[in-house]
């Protein structure tokens, strides 16, 4: 009787171990060649956005690097974008997170870096139009790559 009580612990803690590991899964890191998608998305008075970079296969990845990130008005005036905000900083690939989207046949998951949340207020000016572009500049560390990407958006 004893041999199993402990015979039964043992077992128990084999799959709990086992279970712990096989969600500790390991997020892609091989060197991006692309960003493959920019995201925002416009409330009242700030924008949330994140990046996804992707790798030279097109799956998702992650990188350590630096960040430059420029948001300007849709339009020009007398050929020169206004730009409206402005921010350069570090990433790290420990940094980039694994989320879900949506339920059912539309979820699906992403590997991005949430660069957080934009207030208006931090804006250099006010939009004078509804629409944007933010301009994504990621130069890839150690290699020195630089990957650019850009997104109209809507404030």
């Amino acid at each position: 009787m004893k041999k199993n009580g402990i015979l039964a612990v043992c077992l128990s803690l084999c799959l709990l171990i086992i279970s712990l590991m096989s969600g500790c899964t390991r997020l892609n890191d091989k060197p991006p060649a692309c960003i493959k998608s920019i995201v925002s998305y416009g409330g009242a008075d700030r924008l949330a956005v994140y990046f996804v970079l992707a790798d030279s296969s097109g799956a998702m990845t992650t990188a350590n690097g630096t960040v430059d990130l420029t948001i300007y008005e849709a339009f020009e005036s007398n050929g020169n974008k206004i730009g409206l905000f402005s921010k350069s900083f570090d990433v790290k690939k420990t940094d980039f997170k694994k989320v879900k989207f949506g339920t059912g046949v539309w979820e699906h998951k992403e590997i991005l870096y949430p660069v957080g949340r934009i207030a208006y207020s931090s804006f250099v000016m006010k939009p004078s139009v509804m629409t944007g572009i933010i301009k994504l500049s990621f130069k890839v560390a150690p290699y020195g790559d630089v990957l650019n990407g850009e997104k109209t958006i809507i404030f």
